[in-house]
């Protein structure tokens, strides 16, 4: 049943959603979505809380939602480590987390894969603090209008496409860009209007 697909969905709990120190594995989700959040871009998860967890191993994407996602060690899933959609997701912060090895199942680098994928007018991310690395793919990718998002003292390196990529985007601020891709891929960024690096 497609229920059990999925770990937790917004709409399954009576309580605000969220998961922490847990072992997310082996969730048979479908590409592009995930084991952990919500799985529509017409119903948003902006109060979920996902920390301190390890997602591994789940057929899709490991957390796709809103909100904030911290201290999690997001690795091995076959699609994406993190995605966020949806113009009413504003706000969501992913801090302090390992994203790595995601996209063993081999979908195009070009489509969606890789560690962190984000967009449809997503306004207001911050990504800080997190250590992106050895992904088959892009390292942190935001697609489809997205404004407002801050790359702050993020460690992105070894992965197989860009490091960070901001696509058909604008207004993002990027910080400590010196740390990014430093070893395998340089820094390549679709720099937009609007878009700087401190």
């Amino acid at each position: 049943m497609l229920q059990d697909l999925y770990l937790f969905r917004s709409r399954d709990l009576g309580i605000p959603p969220g998961a922490a120190f847990l072992v997310i594995e082996k969730y048979a989700t479908p590409f592009q979505v995930g084991a952990v959040g919500e799985q529509s871009d017409q119903v948003v998860g902006t109060a979920w809380i996902v920390q301190n967890n390890e997602v591994r191993l789940n057929h899709g994407a490991g957390v796709r939602t809103s909100g904030q996602i911290v201290n999690n060690y997001i690795h091995d899933n076959g699609e994406l480590g993190v995605s966020s959609w949806s113009a009413a997701n504003s706000g969501t912060l992913v801090a302090n987390n390992e994203i790595s090895y995601n996209n063993y199942a081999g979908i195009s680098m070009g489509y969606e894969a890789g560690g962190m994928k984000v967009g449809s007018n997503l306004r207001n991310l911050t990504a800080r603090g997190n250590y992106v690395h050895h992904n088959r793919g892009a390292g942190l990718w935001c697609d489809g209008y997205c404004s407002g998002i801050v790359y702050q003292d993020n460690i992105v390196m070894f992965n197989a496409d860009k490091g960070i990529f901001q696509e058909i985007s604008h207004s993002l601020i990027a910080k400590k860009c010196r740390n990014w891709q430093r070893f395998w891929n340089p820094l390549r960024v679709d720099w937009r209007r609007g878009d700087s690096c401190r």
